[in-house]
């Protein structure tokens, strides 16, 4: 009995995959067709039996043909919230913006941070993990020989590349920290609304501190206000909105 409840387990898991796969086709097929409506109808499916980047990726793409730029932005976002190293999604996300009414201005950040988070972002939280792993466990092989080898040349050189590998691992590790960091704290949100006006503060009687529109992206600063979020938009405004108006990712 146990030997037939493992093969029928096996047989629901094949049969499962090879659905799911041929759903993936389907929506793919959809897609070059030109029927992109279909294909978002295929896309949600599957993304209800789990999510990846590059569902959410394809389904931007369907969103986008469609002109239905706040959607597209919103599939793009939780693409790259599951890959924040993929160009491709970047360049989408770029492309997507300039579709959208609001022209808002980017405060950037020095040189020097720029600099590191283009690096920190160089590779995805998964890739640093890997490399961080795997240097470690080279670092303690060639330490091993260090230990054990005759050579004072290659005792050396085995120490100095054990103390490299050593130091690979440490900033890889915490590359892979601090992306996790950034990303989970980077809480975002694409206004669904025509028009909306963003309160001084959480009441509408508030006065107005900017007009957005659809498809734009802010950051949410508080969300511990019932109906209520706190945002930041690129140029440094502030203000609130109510949770209804956009699409948190």
């Amino acid at each position: 009995m146990k030997h037939l409840r493992y093969h029928l387990l096996t047989l629901l898991l094949c049969l499962s995959c090879v659905a799911v796969a041929q759903d993936r086709a389907n929506a793919d097929a959809a897609y070059r067709s030109g029927n992109y409506k279909k294909s978002v109808e295929l896309y949600s499916k599957l993304l209800k039996q789990g999510e990846s980047p590059d569902i959410y990726y394809n389904m931007g793409n369907a969103y986008y043909r469609m002109a239905d730029y706040s959607q597209a932005m919103v599939s793009f976002l939780k693409a790259q919230k599951l890959s924040p190293a993929d160009k491709d999604i970047m360049h989408n996300i770029e492309i997507t913006s300039r579709k959208t009414i609001d022209r808002i201005p980017v405060n950037s950040d020095v040189l020097f941070l720029q600099w590191y988070k283009s690096l920190v972002f160089l590779f995805s939280i998964n890739s640093w993990t890997w490399i961080s792993i795997c240097a470690l466990a080279v670092a303690l092989l060639v330490f091993l020989l260090y230990l054990f080898m005759d050579s004072l040349t290659m005792r050396k050189l085995s120490f100095y590349t054990s103390c490299l590998l050593f130091g690979l691992f440490i900033v890889s590790t915490c590359f892979a920290y601090h992306q996790k960091n950034m990303v989970e704290a980077h809480k975002q949100g694409v206004v669904m609304r025509d028009v909306l006006n963003v309160k001084s503060s959480p009441t509408q009687k508030a006065s107005n501190v900017i007009v957005i529109h659809e498809g734009t992206v802010v950051d949410i600063t508080d969300d511990d206000i019932p109906q209520w979020l706190g945002i930041r938009l690129t140029d440094g405004s502030q203000g609130w909105i109510p949770v209804s108006s956009v699409e948190v990712i």
